[in-house]
């Protein structure tokens, strides 16, 4: 998740938000404060590469 400069949101807050408006199967369990998303070079967000980055290891 991308915060503002300015804003001061708290993942309990956002857990709250999401929770008012979603199903609970699709709120997650953390919210992870990034300053900028990896993008492709015709700007879209680059999906794939955030996946393998916040990945959770297999346990073997």
């Amino acid at each position: 998740m991308r915060q503002a400069q300015r804003a001061s949101l708290t993942d309990p807050e956002i857990q709250q938000f999401c929770r008012t408006r979603l199903a609970n199967y699709k709120v997650r369990g953390m919210a992870q404060f990034v300053d900028d998303l990896p993008k492709t070079v015709p700007g879209k967000i680059w999906r794939r590469h955030l996946k393998r980055s916040w990945a959770i290891p297999k346990r073997s």
